[in-house]
């Protein structure tokens, strides 16, 4: 909210008009998602969504580095990357439940997996909001962090799991 009220000088209402198509954004992205679950294998749309997400990172990067402030421009890369957040998020936690299906606190888990989410998405906006800069590179900086991490976790669960 710093960049779009202090720097870009806009209304919370006009933020909350482009957070909408943020959400709307991932929205799409969750039933894309479902369709295409018969179609492509868990870890190829994971692969595929991680794919995209990196590279919508690398253009809100450039986008800020090169281009004049944009409130529009910004949040239409950032609803593309939530819509590949939408093919990530459900189908690593579908590879959670086909890993722990059978193990008595398989709930508990999933309920504690669901609010370090929350938490660490809270971390993560405190970050981005406490960094007072012209731009969205800090917080593509942040994306791009918490991506690298993803893409490590990703891989090193694909291998314990051995998921094709």
């Amino acid at each position: 909210p710093f960049l779009f009220q202090n720097v870009l000088h806009l209304t919370p209402l006009v933020y909350s008009h482009h957070v909408l198509w943020v959400g709307m954004a991932y929205f799409v992205g969750t039933v894309l998602n479902r369709l295409a679950i018969g179609r492509f294998s868990t870890r190829q749309l994971m692969r595929a969504a991680m794919i995209s997400l990196s590279l919508w990172i690398c253009m809100l990067a450039l986008e800020s580095l090169f281009l004049p402030a944009n409130a529009a421009l910004w949040m239409a890369t950032v609803s593309l990357m939530f819509f590949s957040l939408a093919f990530v998020l459900p189908n690593y936690i579908a590879m959670q439940i086909a890993r722990m299906q059978n193990h008595p606190f398989c709930s508990t888990a999933l309920a504690l997996s669901g609010a370090l989410v929350i938490g660490i998405c809270s971390l993560l906006t405190a970050a981005a909001s406490s960094v007072h800069l012209g731009s969205a590179l800090p917080l593509a900086l942040i994306f791009t962090a918490c991506t690298m991490a993803g893409w490590v976790l990703f891989y090193l669960n694909s291998s314990l799991l051995n998921v094709k």
